[in-house]
């Protein structure tokens, strides 16, 4: 009577993998004689009555259905392939017996990859498997015979046109990933899992396996070279203590930890985050090449002590270089001031943090902070939303750093404060293309942060092709209680897109929809801004507001944008700059208004400030098209404030000047169309001035001489109104302030 034995490898409940680590769905066992391709058949039972099928071929798990038993004291030849008979192993000379004990050792038994190597390229030292001799002589290289399947460890690179399979033991190759309950991991939620779990995470191997459970641990700290990963939400380390479950650190001062990959997790914490920072997901410390991808954290936040100081549910934290966190997802965290989802600090190289969804309530969605560091910080195609402050915090307070920023493709949706806040002294940062939907409120400390985009800092910033609506309103509706200081719940103070003091560079081809307050807030001291092609529809308070203190918007450019204000009866650009705001260009903007009888204007000046350009705007439906209120614009090209080519239609009033001030600017080649009145000047001649021509020299109508202002030869007043035996014109013959006038011949 035979009798039969179960194989010593794959022989019950095992799982197969290919040569990533990963589940191999569908894939193929061929059995054959031991050392030829002879097919020979095994058994799902110790009795030999059910035979299996040969290829035997695994679930879409890669886990095999049936057991393989062999006939005693014989020897079989297992050949793995793909689904697609892709060959991944040779397995050869497989007792079925027990007997010699070393016979079934899994280090006597050949693993042969699939791995070609040519004569001439062999290590020596290093164990193949002939597959073609050729002209090459394998005797002479450590080989026992010419002959294809001959097993040998090279003593030479060799020569010729053979090549050999490369060849490790079985041993070898299930060191390189053991699964933590190799190591008596029990996964029941109620076992304390730490210490078998540390020595899976210190046994050397390069891939630690968490199968499906729920594992129970205070803090694990992973080893450099290490892939850590487990099936998804199935596979659940739940923390059981104040600690961080994962903890991935170099030495401080020392040598960084490196090339750590953990993925397919889930992470459960207790919101019980505290300085340290303690209570994380995920810690990373002075480390380089890290990735942390589709892993779920769950509870990762201060909760009511409020005290997280830093801390997140995944955290790069000190000394972090080419870090990745990627398609993650954090929900439940619990804080206010305190706690973030995905946080980078001091980093270094390269950031990049995409595809995640942040979801927790936690102060902020993302954060980073490259103190001390160079580098790019990339944030893109991630969902931020629901936090009490910011949903995405790039290179705060980066100061005198060389950080290049893009934030681009992102969603942030209802977060209390601001939706991007950046705020950083270095050059070239990009926020681009990100939708921005009711953010925007006084946030956890009572100040408005501006809501939609802040640009904070000194440098060049370019905010360009972001969608941003619903500014200081929650998605359901609600008007947010904007608690600023000396304002309260004034939700004019929120705005689209915020640029302050010091910023430079670019806002273009933005789309703004609606908002409690200023779709553009452009502040004192940001100078040099170029507010281009952008698309403001029913802001209510004001489209684009530009500045209230000094020396807003020198040398900025506003231009191109089309502005429509007809439901939310705003203002259409408001200038409010008090001194110097020098060459500020309003230039080919189209504007519609209400007209409901608001004194709202389309372009509106306040104050004393120097303005440069108004024109070739098209300023359609306000209550007044063009309205200079108080405002000084001394006489000569290049300080006054010079209007020309503008259209103004269907307003109650067209161009209106309110300033009891001398100094004047000029107008020149307006359209008028079917406005109540096309011009209101309440003091005559004396502010803004008809002008035939502006250059080369300024051609304008006065009833007399400048008295003020800088004027250079040839420059020419035309006497109005004119009368008898009085000069017609005079015409400046030396440039000076006011410089010198000859009279043209009295009429």
């Amino acid at each position: 009577m035979t009798s039969y034995t179960i194989s010593p490898i794959w022989g019950a409940g095992a799982q197969l993998f290919d040569n990533n680590g990963d589940p191999l769905s569908g894939g193929k066992i061929y059995v054959y004689v031991a050392g030829t391709t002879t097919p020979a058949t095994t058994y799902t039972d110790p009795f030999g009555s059910i035979p299996n099928t040969n290829p035997i071929v695994a679930d879409a798990a890669g886990r095999l259905t049936n057991e393989i038993w062999f006939p005693v004291s014989e020897a079989f030849k297992f050949v793995l392939k793909t689904t697609n008979d892709v060959l991944l192993a040779t397995y050869d000379n497989i007792p079925s017996a027990p007997t010699p004990p070393i016979s079934n050792s899994a280090s006597a038994i050949s693993y042969t990859p699939g791995y070609l190597v040519n004569a001439g390229q062999f290590l020596p030292g290093t164990t193949y498997q002939i597959a073609t001799v050729g002209t090459t002589s394998f005797v002479g290289i450590g080989a026992a015979a010419n002959l294809s399947g001959t097993v040998f460890t090279a003593t030479g690179v060799g020569s010729g046109s053979g090549n050999a399979y490369y060849v490790r033991t079985v041993e070898s190759k299930l060191r390189d990933v053991v699964s933590v309950k190799d190591y008596g991991a029990i996964g029941d939620g109620i076992t304390d899992d730490t210490v078998s779990i540390q020595a899976a995470l210190d046994s050397g191997a390069g891939g630690v396996y968490f199968p499906s459970g729920m594992y129970l641990v205070s803090t694990l700290s992973a080893r450099a070279d290490t892939l850590i990963y487990g099936d998804g939400n199935a596979s659940q380390l739940l923390a059981s203590g104040t600690g961080n479950i994962l903890v991935i650190t170099g030495v401080s001062g020392g040598t960084q930890i490196a090339n750590v990959t953990v993925r397919d997790l889930y992470f459960k914490g207790l919101n019980n985050m505290t300085t340290g920072p303690l209570g994380c997901g995920v810690i990373v410390l002075h480390a380089i090449n890290i990735l942390v991808e589709n892993c779920y954290f769950d509870s990762f936040g201060p909760g009511i002590a409020d005290t997280s100081s830093g801390g997140a549910a995944l955290c790069f934290y000190v000394n972090c270089i080419d870090v990745t966190a990627r398609g993650n997802t954090v929900v439940n965290g619990t804080g206010y001031l305190e706690g973030t989802d995905i946080a980078v600090y001091s980093a270094g190289g390269y950031a990049i943090i995409d595809g995640n969804r942040c979801y927790s309530v936690n102060s902020q969605g993302i954060y980073t902070n490259a103190a001390t560091k160079t580098g790019r910080i990339i944030i893109t195609n991630n969902i931020s939303k629901n936090h009490t402050r910011h949903g995405i915090v790039p290179v705060y307070d980066g100061t005198s750093e060389k950080i290049d920023t893009i934030v681009a493709n992102n969603i942030v949706q209802d977060c209390d404060s601001t939706g991007i806040y950046v705020n950083t002294n270095a050059n070239g940062t990009l926020i681009a293309n990100n939708v921005i939907e009711s953010c925007s409120g006084g946030g956890p400390n009572g100040y408005v942060l501006d809501g939609g985009i802040s640009l904070i800092g000194i440098g060049n910033k370019i905010c360009v092709g972001n969608y941003i609506t619903n500014t200081g309103y929650t998605s359901a509706g609600v008007q947010r209680v904007i608690n600023t200081p000396g304002e309260i719940n004034d939700p004019t103070r929120t705005a689209g897109i915020r640029v302050s003091s010091g910023v430079t560079g670019v806002v273009s081809n933005n789309i703004i929809l609606g908002g409690s307050g200023r779709a553009i807030n452009l502040e004192s001291g940001a100078n040099g801004v170029q507010i281009v092609n952008n698309t403001i529809t029913n802001p209510e308070y004001a489209a684009i507001w530009i500045g209230s203190l000094n020396n807003a918007g020198a040398n900025s450019v506003v231009s191109n944008n089309v502005i429509d204000v007809t439901l939310s009866d705003a203002m259409g650009i408001w200038h409010r700059g008090s001194i110097a705001a020098d060459q500020c260009l309003i230039n080919s903007n189209k504007l519609k208004g209400a007209k409901a009888g608001t004194a709202k204007a389309g372009i509106q000046f306040e104050g004393a400030g120097i303005f440069g350009s108004v024109s070739g705007n098209d300023i359609r439906n306000f209550d007044v098209g063009i309205n200079i209120q108080s405002a000084t614009m001394p006489d000569r090209l290049g300080n006054g404030c010079i209007a020309d080519g503008n259209q103004i239609s269907d307003c109650t009033e067209g161009f209106r000047f309110l300033s009891s001030l001398t100094d004047f600017g000029f107008y020149t080649n307006f359209s008028f169309f079917g406005n109540g009145t096309d011009i209101v000047d309440e003091y005559g001649f004396n502010t803004v001035l008809p002008a035939i021509s502006v250059t080369p020299y300024k051609v304008f109508y006065r009833s007399a001489i400048p008295a003020a202002g800088a004027w250079v030869v040839n420059d020419r007043v035309i006497r109005t109104p004119a009368a008898a035996g009085s000069p017609k014109a005079w015409v400046c013959t030396v440039a000076g302030t006011p410089g010198t006038w000859v009279s043209e011949g009295n009429l």
